[in-house]
């Protein structure tokens, strides 16, 4: 079901960009189709399209990544790097973080699939999980952040 939702979230918002694209093109008569053109054989091709790349979008657009660290150790790191990024703490638990975007325009744009997970699967080892760019963005952020505090930690012994 979720496959599903993400999949028709975007096809809307791919739908609202052809829309806004067409008239816009249309209010400034640059349009190369008419009207009649893209209820036909053009449109049903376009159609067809918006359909496939959104059927295909939730398995290319939301990944899993891992990365070094440990909730109960590093949470504070956690939070902080995840509000330097623009998110807010969302769903806590001992073994899952939640955090979804600070902004509004960022949860419009993202149409309510702008949560970043961060699961312990291992004793030393986070799965995050969430929208493909979101996702990269935080793992290099808190892999960076907790790398960091690897090695100011083996210094001090």
């Amino acid at each position: 079901m979720r496959y599903f939702l993400r999949a028709l979230k975007h096809f809307v918002k791919m739908a609202l960009l052809v829309a806004l694209i067409y008239l816009a093109m249309n209010a400034t008569d640059t349009l190369a189709v008419n009207q009649q053109e893209l209820l036909g054989t053009k449109g049903i091709i376009l159609l067809v399209a918006l359909v496939a790349l959104s059927a295909a979008y939730p398995s290319y657009g939301f990944v899993e990544r891992t990365i070094e660290g440990s909730i109960a150790e590093d949470r504070d790191i956690i939070l902080e790097t995840m509000a330097r990024g623009g998110y807010s703490l969302g769903k806590e638990s001992d073994q899952v973080i939640s955090f979804r975007a600070s902004g509004p325009l960022q949860r419009l744009i993202a149409m309510g699939d702008d949560e970043v997970c961060i699961r312990q699967i291992a004793p030393n080892q986070l799965l995050l999980s969430g929208l493909r760019k979101s996702t990269v963005e935080s793992e290099f952020r808190l892999s960076g952040r907790m790398r960091i505090k690897r090695e100011q930690e083996g210094q001090t012994k």
